[in-house]
């Protein structure tokens, strides 16, 4: 469910499962935070619904950690619940208050029904559309005798969804949504390509959630920007749509539902994508099978993955930061290398300029976009490879050992930002990316 224009609600609370009321609450829900205050310690009769006054208890969390709120317009199932804190007033006749965090929280059409597992869940991510060319409208613009726009014809038609990986139920779906203003004269189509992961058996969010993830740092590598991700709906095949007449099942019911969780970010952060952006790699360039690989092989990419994607959603952090991820990074992808090929010393390590030296000859494309350093921060091209990585080591010991000289800010970010290029280049070969797309892109990154 999307935040309500009207955020407060006030209403009874229950345990999810037991018809027994728990207390009456105020729930907040807004694009930052799910908040459920309940007053504790006093009576309270809450009109026609539960004519018998209850006392509410500070106990208000099972090990389950759900709750169901409901009023007269809706139920909402709250998932993932923890106390944020409690208030108590020993003097007078106030009263004390829990306040309950919630990740999420999804609309429920009565009291036991179950969303908090589920079969199937959706998300939006920022550049996702752009990057899989999954458009469902064309336009055609129609021109007289003069040159002059004589008309346009916009054609909507949803694709066909694209299935990816088996194994989570993963696919991306095009779809478009049509708006109209009749009194304004407006029209509004709006296009999406939606992340889906559907399992045969329902479980909780989590397994769903890593998917969307690892999607939204595959987007995040290829564009080396901020890609937002949020929950758009979740569904559970036990719950369908039905037949409003005699109750069929007709289709699977999804949910819409507003979460805390938002990947790597936060949802007001926003996206950092403008229209400009264009990535290193697209959908097309390593295919369902390169997606595939990239979510099915997350656990074993994540040392490499994790530091770069992570980076590209922190807020003031240093440059020395970058840096350190960057270096961590290349450690790691260096040492998964030298596995591979058997190429460990005895001790199973190699140096930090080894693992530099065994990224760069088993990448087989250009690195002078690499090396090419960047004139408007000062920083000259390298003449090698080999003078580009020793550059990058002596500023990573600078920013990991305090009796190294500190390292210059604006150098730090342009060879932290080369290196990471270099692992973003040996990625995208990896993953099934062309020589001549990575190094032309590579080349237009700037």
């Amino acid at each position: 469910m999307k935040p309500p224009d009207n955020p407060v609600r006030f209403r009874i609370v229950y345990r999810f499962g037991d018809s027994r009321p728990l207390g009456v609450g105020q729930l907040t829900i807004t694009d930052r935070t799910i908040v459920l205050e309940l007053p504790t310690g006093l009576d309270i009769t809450v009109g026609f619904d539960e004519p018998e006054p209850f006392t509410v208890s500070t106990d208000v969390l099972d090990s389950t950690g759900r709750l169901v709120f409901a009023d007269h317009s809706m139920r909402i199932g709250l998932g993932e619940c923890r106390l944020a804190g409690q208030s108590s007033n020993l003097i007078g006749e106030l009263t004390g208050r829990v306040r309950v965090a919630a990740r999420f929280a999804v609309e429920l059409d009565n009291l036991s029904q179950d969303l908090f597992n589920i079969n199937g869940m959706r998300s939006e991510i920022d550049g996702l559309a752009a990057w899989t060319a999954l458009s469902s409208v064309e336009k055609q613009t129609h021109y007289d005798d003069q040159g002059l726009i004589s008309g346009l014809t916009t054609t909507a038609r949803s694709q066909t969804k694209v299935d990816i990986a088996p194994s989570s139920g993963l696919s991306f779906n095009p779809h478009f949504s049509y708006e109209e203003s009749r009194n304004h004269g407006t029209h509004t189509i709006t296009e999406k390509v939606l992340v889906q992961t559907f399992l045969p058996t329902a479980a909780d969010w989590e397994p769903h959630v890593m998917v969307h993830q690892s999607v939204q740092d595959l987007l995040t590598i290829a564009y080396w920007r901020r890609c937002q991700l949020q929950i758009a709906s979740v569904t559970n095949k036990d719950h369908p749509l039905t037949d409003p007449l005699d109750g069929t099942p007709l289709s699977d019911r999804w949910r819409s539902s507003t979460s805390t969780w938002s990947g790597r970010g936060q949802i007001h952060h926003g996206s950092s994508l403008n229209g400009r952006d264009t990535p290193l790699f697209s959908f097309d360039d390593i295919g369902v099978e390169g997606v595939r690989r990239w979510v099915d092989e997350a656990n074993d990419w994540a040392r490499v993955v994790n530091p770069l994607s992570s980076s590209r959603f922190q807020r003031g952090s240093t440059t020395e930061v970058l840096l350190l991820q960057v270096g961590v990074a290349i450690e790691a992808l260096g040492y998964r290398i030298a596995t591979r090929n058997g190429t460990l010393n005895t001790r199973r390590q190699l140096s930090f300029p080894q693992y530099m030296k065994t990224i760069h000859d088993s990448l087989d494309c250009s690195i002078d976009s690499v090396i090419r350093g960047d004139d408007n921060n000062g920083v000259a091209p390298f003449g090698s490879f080999e003078d580009w990585a020793a550059a990058f080591n002596s500023l990573y010991k600078g920013a990991k050992h305090a009796d190294q000289p500190s390292p210059d800010s604006l150098r730090t970010w342009v060879i932290a930002t080369s290196g990471a290029l270099l692992v973003r280049l040996w990625l995208a070969r990896e993953f099934g990316a062309s020589r001549e797309t990575v190094e032309f892109m590579a080349q237009c990154s700037r």
